[in-house]
This record gives C-alpha cells, structure tokens and sequence, in this order.
C-alpha cells in the first residue's frame, strides 16, 4: 500500500510511505518562496513546483491532509494562511485527480501514540516517534530540526494503520 501524507504548512512536508519498502519511502519539504508583496517580504507556496511533485508520486493508494488547527489564539494572518494553505492542497489534489480525506491533528497524533496536548511537546513526541519507525529519514540539518517531515510520516503511518477508516471524506 503507497500512502501519501501531508502536512500542509509553509514548513512542512509530503511523505509517501509505501509498506513493506524502506527505499521507496521518502519525505519532501514543501518548495517555498519568497515574496515581496507591498513592500513586505512573504513566504508562500513555490505552486507550480509543488504541484509537479503531486503529480511525480505516481499511483497513491491513500492521500491524506492535515487539517488545520487554529489556536484560539492564533492571528487572523494565521488563520488565514492556514486554510488557504490547506484549501490550494484540497484543489490540487482535485485537479490532479487524486481523491484525499482530511484527518484532524488530535486524530491521527492519538492513534500513532502522541497524547502530550502541549504544542512544543507534541512536536518533540512526533519527531521522536517519526525518527525511532523511519531512522532513515533525515529530519535535522545542523541545527534545523524539521518537524513538517515528522508529522508528514505520521500522517502517512497513521493511514497505514487504519487504512482510511475514521478519517473525514474531502
């Protein structure tokens, strides 16, 4: 089974993780770029590069996104770039004809053993996780530790583990 997991944020990542086949397990950063929209620097969506990367996974039994979460907290800035980062993934993987289900954040982290409710702390769990079921996979570059690529693979393993039950519809 190929599942393809993805974290939709400005960090994160796609992982495809394919059963029974380490070498063909893998996770891309999402290919950003920087912006200046009036006269302010803005990171956004390299688009046409990030679309051919969906396209370039060939046959997927499962897509999966994250759905955002929103903070109470959190800015209308914030809230809004993540629901359009979600919503561009839902059109693309329309467009492309790839069907997808959502899952929600506290979903899959319970099913593959995340229950901390902190955010930082959740994030350390992920990448701990993530690192002890794919050693493989590289998550830091000197001091970066690149959280989307963790929960990218856990997206895409709590899909393995359910096979796409208890996950929304798109």
């Amino acid at each position: 089974m190929r599942v393809l997991g993805i974290d939709p944020d400005l960090n994160g990542a796609m992982a495809l993780v394919v059963t029974n086949d380490q070498e063909r397990t893998r996770v891309i950063d999402l290919p950003t770029q920087v912006l200046t929209i009036n006269r302010k620097t803005r990171v956004k969506f390299d688009e046409p590069r990030l679309y051919s990367m969906i396209l370039g996974f060939g046959k997927v039994d499962l897509v999966l996104v994250e759905e955002p979460f929103i903070s109470p907290f959190a800015s209308k800035l914030a809230i809004s770039t993540s629901y359009y980062n979600y919503g561009w993934f839902c059109g693309m993987l329309a467009a492309s004809g790839r069907s997808f289900k959502s899952v929600k954040p506290k979903i899959w982290q319970r099913q593959v053993g995340i229950v901390d409710t902190k955010s930082a702390s959740t994030k350390a769990k992920c990448y701990e996780i993530a690192s002890r079921l794919y050693p493989w996979i590289e998550f830091t570059e000197g001091r970066k530790t690149y959280y989307g690529r963790a929960d990218a693979l856990m997206i895409a393993t709590f899909g393995l583990q359910n096979n796409g039950i208890g996950i929304l519809e798109s």
